[in-house]
């Protein structure tokens, strides 16, 4: 699964390089990533009330869009697959006030 704000900030990163004209090694390997992110099932915004739980504890550490992630990966049961050390620092296996027994599984993964 790919929630669809990841689409969108994949495109974003496509259409950054083209626009700093950025190598293009590193446009094609942007590309190759959007392109398996397409293959895969999309879901959309997570409950309101998950986001809500998450944004009143994280709000200051987690981003708005790894937000509404991290909320349809709870719903969903699934992991977030994150480079980001921040995020996963932030999410991964904490437990919510507002959310007593649900968590965020979260694996960082490297280049």
């Amino acid at each position: 699964m790919v929630h669809h704000v990841t689409l969108g900030e994949l495109n974003t990163g496509v259409a950054r390089a083209v626009v700093d004209g950025l190598d293009a090694d590193v446009i094609e390997a942007r590309r190759r990533t959007l392109h398996v992110a397409e293959l895969c099932e999309v879901v959309g915004f997570g409950d309101p009330a998950i986001f809500g739980a998450i944004a009143a504890e994280a709000a200051r550490k987690v981003s708005h869009n790894d937000m509404w992630i991290t909320a349809s990966a709870i719903e969903l049961a699934a992991t977030v697959l994150t480079e980001d050390r921040s995020l996963h620092a932030a999410i991964a296996d904490r437990p919510w006030s507002a959310l007593p027994g649900r968590r965020a599984r979260c694996l960082l993964v490297g280049r």
